[in-house]
């Protein structure tokens, strides 16, 4: 039986941002165009929650580490399962932008043994330092 060593759903701040910048546009054309300010706002955020929901539908992912692989589920409604045996793992490449930095978030890629699509993506998650560090540790223990 495999034990989980961590599970973690990608950072959805993008998601929340972009959302947020589509509701910022519709509110302010409404208003442009001579609607109300309650009317615009309403408009807005209802747009806003359809764009959030439709992309975190879209781009949901949840990464998981146990004591044999790691795991990467893709999407809500289709879902797409891909796992990595530690076994295989060679390599684990850590990426972050000056954003990410500042937020204590950033990007893994996970090269291993065999894998014919290149590295493997780990987007977007929380403390990745100490993910990597559990990732090589795992994988070198096996």
């Amino acid at each position: 039986m495999s034990e989980i060593l961590f599970k973690e759903s990608q950072f959805t701040w993008k998601i929340s941002v972009y959302a947020g910048y589509v509701c910022s546009i519709v509110f302010f054309l409404l208003l442009l165009i001579g609607g109300s300010f309650l009317y615009g706002l309403i408009v807005g955020v209802i747009i806003a929650i359809g764009v959030y929901l439709w992309k975190l539908s879209r781009d949901k992912t949840t990464y998981s580490l146990t004591n044999e692989s790691v795991i990467i589920e893709t999407g809500l409604l289709n879902k797409t399962i891909r796992k990595v045996p530690l076994s295989k793992i060679q390599d684990v490449t850590l990426k972050q932008d000056i954003l990410q930095k500042q937020f204590n978030v950033g990007n893994l890629f996970i090269e291993s043994a065999g894998e014919s699509g290149g590295s493997l993506p780990i987007k977007d998650i929380l403390d990745p330092h100490n993910k990597m560090e559990q990732i090589l540790k795992t994988a070198h223990k096996r």
